[in-house]
């Protein structure tokens, strides 16, 4: 009867070699596909955030009823706006809700505009975000016209979004009141310039008008 013959050291040490090589590619792999991944939901991120800002201030100013006038604005973040002028661009934009229609009518404040990004971006250095800052339950000092509220001291801060759209510095956020005050026309335009050289870009501008104007 044959004794079965065990494996010499040698052999085992190939083996080791090449389960380890074969573990090197499998792990390869892995990440090459994982950073991949990565890259994609990178390049798709600003679009789900331009869409999203787009909701929300689609959604707002249609239920506006008052366009805060042109003019700088100190606001309670530290951050200061330029509305501008009817019939003129700018990257700013405020405006009222009506939360009830009965007296006392209190509003929702809504203030939009841009700022440089907060990370740092080699390949986008000068692109911004949009910030959508929100304060709820304002009232009126006076009387229930919208008005009267001071957008300096509204405390806007608590009801803050970031959209990190990667906005074009010059033309990112476009908005233009009409002379009546009773429509907003606005643009966005991404513009991302990716680390593999390739550009992304995305427009959309449309105009709104508010549907119940004080």
């Amino acid at each position: 009867m044959m004794s079965r013959r065990g494996f010499s050291l040698v052999e085992v040490m190939v083996a080791a070699s090449m389960s380890l090589l074969l573990m090197g590619v499998i792990w390869a792999g892995i990440k090459v596909l994982r950073t991949s991944t990565l890259n994609v939901n990178a390049s798709q991120e600003p679009r789900k955030q331009l869409r999203a800002a787009l909701g929300n201030l689609q959604k707002d100013l249609r239920q506006a009823a008052y366009l805060f006038p042109a003019g700088s604005y100190d606001l309670d973040n530290g951050d200061k706006i330029e509305i501008p002028a009817p019939g003129s661009t700018g990257d700013a934009l405020a405006f009222a809700i009506p939360e009830n229609s009965v007296s006392p009518i209190l509003y929702t404040v809504v203030v939009v505009y841009t700022k440089p990004r907060e990370k740092t971006d080699i390949n986008n250095p000068k692109a911004r975000t949009l910030v959508y800052l929100k304060a709820t339950g304002v009232d009126p000092p006076t009387s229930d016209l919208p008005g009267e509220i001071d957008l300096e001291t509204l405390p806007l801060s608590g009801g803050k979004k970031v959209f990190d759209a990667y906005l074009a510095d010059s033309d990112g956020f476009v908005t233009e009141i009409t002379n009546d005050y009773h429509a907003v026309r606005f643009a966005f335009h991404l513009r991302r310039q990716e680390a593999r050289g390739e550009l992304q870009q995305s427009n959309y501008q449309t105009t709104l008008a508010l549907r119940n104007t004080i």
